[in-house]
């Protein structure tokens, strides 16, 4: 009992820490890694007591590997990797997240988010628009936990016919549509952010009937060459 009250403490601080150092995440429409409930990811230990068929497979993709699979459940903020070419542009990109695109590449036993890119039934936010429409407007929404400026966002859509529920989504499925240069962040207020702060950005995206995956990019523009992916799962329905 001792053992197991010593681990909680020891995941609640690495739940506060992930949360202060963390940088941000999809709000509208909501990132993947947000909608997996936290509550049942404690125990059974092996992820057994978790209720949703795609967060349970991301679960056990990582349980099962030995490594710590709550992390990519609780450290929400960061899903990120390090490009100091960044500057060299796509090429630079996809040799730094050559897969687990929708956890940034956070593979190793340390840092292990993988579980967030497996093909799995995830679940979608239904973005309404009209029946034969090409595009949808909307304005997409990031809750910052960190600002950081400059930087530049970019916008990808998983093209048609792709399927998460059967494959892992790799840079050949996405369509890049959007670009941003720097821009300032903005005050911010939603239930699920846990911060004042935000991002907006009026979207034009090529409609997709289909559970697809919305793919954003924040990438900072320092020698760092920090770089945030989060994926959003979604469907236009009309």
């Amino acid at each position: 009992m001792y053992i197991s009250k010593f681990l909680l403490l020891s995941l609640v601080s690495m739940i506060s820490v992930a949360l202060i150092s963390g940088h941000g995440y999809s709000i509208y429409p909501m990132a993947r890694q947000t909608l997996c409930p936290k509550g049942n990811i404690w125990w059974p230990a092996n992820g057994d007591g978790i209720t949703d068929d795609a967060c349970k497979a991301a679960f056990k993709h990582v349980y099962d590997k030995g490594n710590n699979a709550q992390f990519q459940f609780v450290q929400i903020n960061e899903f990120s990797i390090n490009i100091p070419n960044y500057a060299q542009g796509d090429s630079a990109l996809q040799a730094s997240v050559p897969s687990a695109l929708c956890s940034a590449y956070a593979t190793s036993s340390s840092n292990d988010k993988s579980g967030m890119s497996i093909a799995a039934p995830w679940t979608v936010t239904n973005i309404p628009t009209t029946l034969g429409a090409t595009h949808v407007n909307f304005t997409y929404t990031f809750c910052a936990t960190a600002t950081h400026e400059p930087s530049y966002w970019e916008f990808y859509v998983s093209n048609p016919g792709f399927n998460p529920a059967t494959t892992e989504l790799k840079w050949s499925d996405l369509t890049k549509f959007q670009t941003f240069p720097n821009t300032a962040n903005i005050p911010f207020s939603h239930p699920a952010c846990t911060a004042t702060k935000g991002y907006a950005f009026n979207l034009s995206l090529p409609t997709r009937f289909s559970n697809s995956v919305l793919l954003v990019r924040w990438q900072r523009i320092d020698p760092v060459g920090e770089t945030f992916i989060n994926c959003s799962d979604f469907k236009c329905v009309a």
